[in-house]
C-alpha cells in the first residue's frame, strides 16, 4: 500500500506558515523551533550580538565506552528475560486453575449423578483420572501486559 505524508511547518510561536527550522543552544541545551521568514530574522537579529562575541564550540566525538555499552545491554536482556519468565508463569497458572476448574466441575458432576441414583458420592480425586484439556484457555482470564517496554526499531515499521 502506498502512503504520501505532507508535512507543513507552522510557526512556533505565531501559528503562521514557517518557511525555515532554527536550531539554537542555551547552556548545554540544544533547540530546534519552526520560525517564518520574519520571525527567524528576529531571532537572529536578537541574537547577532552574543553570537558575534562568542565563539563557536567544536564538536567533540563523544566514544561509548564498550564495557558501559555492554552492561546496558545485559540490562535490557535480563528485563526481556524477566518478562518472559512471568509471561511463562502467568500462563501456567492459567492453564492450572483452567484445570483445577475443570477437575472440580468433573467432580461436581459426578457427586450430582451419584446424589439422583441414591448413591454414596464417590471421590473422584481418588481415582486420579485424567481430563481432557480444552483446546483454548478460559475466555475470562485477564491479559495481563509486560512490566518492561521494550526499545522499539525504526525497522519494525518498514
Amino acid at each position: 500500500m502506498a502512503e504520501r505524508v505532507c508535512v507543513e511547518l507552522v510557526d512556533d510561536l505565531d501559528g503562521e506558515p514557517a518557511q525555515h527550522t532554527v536550531q539554537f543552544a542555551l547552556d548545554g541545551v540544544n533547540y530546534e523551533i519552526d520560525l517564518s521568514e520574519r520571525n527567524a530574522t528576529s531571532l537572529r537579529e536578537l541574537l547577532a550580538p552574543y553570537i558575534t562575541h562568542g565563539r563557536p564550540v567544536s564538536h567533540r566525538v563523544e566514544t561509548e565506552d564498550p564495557v558501559q555499552e555492554r552492561v546496558e545491554r545485559k540490562k535490557v536482556t535480563d528485563q526481556i528475560r524477566a518478562v518472559a519468565q512471568r509471561s511463562k508463569e502467568q500462563h501456567r497458572a492459567r492453564l492450572e486453575a483452567a484445570a483445577a476448574a475443570r477437575e472440580a466441575e468433573v467432580r461436581r458432576v459426578a457427586e450430582e449423578r451419584a446424589a439422583a441414583r441414591g448413591e454414596i458420592p464417590l471421590d473422584v480425586s481418588a481415582l486420579n483420572l485424567e481430563v481432557a484439556k480444552p483446546a483454548q484457555e478460559p475466555a475470562q482470564v485477564e491479559e495481563s501486559k509486560p512490566a518492561v517496554s521494550l526499545p522499539r526499531f525504526s525497522s519494525a515499521n518498514n
